[in-house]
C-alpha cells in the first residue's frame, strides 16, 4: 500500500509535542479559563487604580487585549521551551523512520521500537503546517512530514486514503 521513510528532524519532533499538548483537554480548559480570568484581572486592576491615571488605564486595558488574544501563541513558545529542556535531557531518536500503511493496520518502524495500530484503533487524521498527525484512540500519534512524500498530490491522496479507511472501519 503505502512505505513512506523518512528523518524526523528536531524541528518537526518540536512542532508535534506543540500540537499535542495544546490539543489535550486539560491544556484546552486552562487555556479557556485563563482567556476569561485575564480581562478580569485587567477590571480589577482598573477599579484599583482607575480614577488615578487614564495612561494607566488604558495600558492596563492593551496589556490584557495583547495576553487574551495572543494567549495561545505565548503558551506555545513556553511549551517548546520545556520541550527543547527536556530533549538536551534524554536521547531522542530523530533517525530514519518507516511508516507502513497495510490493509489491516498502520505501523511505524524506528530505532527506538515498532508501534503497529489495526484501523479500528485508528481515530483521526490531520494534516497541518506540513505534519501528517495520525492518532489512535489513546491520543497517541504517528507523526509524518509532508516532505515523506514526493509532492503534494501524493500526501492528499494518502490523507484521502487513511479517511476512507476511517469511515469503512
Amino acid at each position: 500500500m503505502y512505505k513512506l521513510n523518512f528523518i524526523m528532524t528536531e524541528e518537526d519532533y518540536l512542532r508535534t509535542k506543540t500540537y499535542i499538548m495544546i490539543g489535550m483537554k486539560q491544556v484546552k480548559r486552562m487555556l479557556i479559563i485563563i482567556r476569561i480570568i485575564i480581562p478580569f484581572i485587567g477590571l480589577y486592576i482598573l477599579g484599583r487604580v482607575g480614577n488615578t491615571d487614564r495612561v494607566a488605564n488604558v495600558l492596563v486595558i492593551v496589556i490584557c487585549l495583547i495576553l487574551s488574544i495572543f494567549f495561545n501563541k505565548l503558551i506555545q513558545i513556553k511549551l517548546r521551551k520545556m520541550i527543547r529542556k527536556s530533549m538536551k535531557k534524554g536521547n531522542y531518536d530523530f533517525n530514519n523512520n518507516t511508516v507502513n500503511v497495510e490493509s489491516d493496520y498502520v505501523e511505524l518502524i524506528s530505532k527506538t521500537g515498532t508501534m503497529k495500530w489495526y484501523w479500528n484503533s485508528i481515530s483521526n487524521i490531520e494534516s497541518i503546517e506540513g505534519i501528517i498527525y495520525i492518532f489512535n484512540q489513546q491520543f497517541q500519534v504517528i507523526t509524518i512530514p509532508e516532505r515523506a512524500f514526493e509532492n503534494k498530490e501524493q500526501s492528499y491522496e494518502f490523507i484521502e486514503y487513511v479517511k476512507k479507511r476511517l469511515i469503512n472501519t
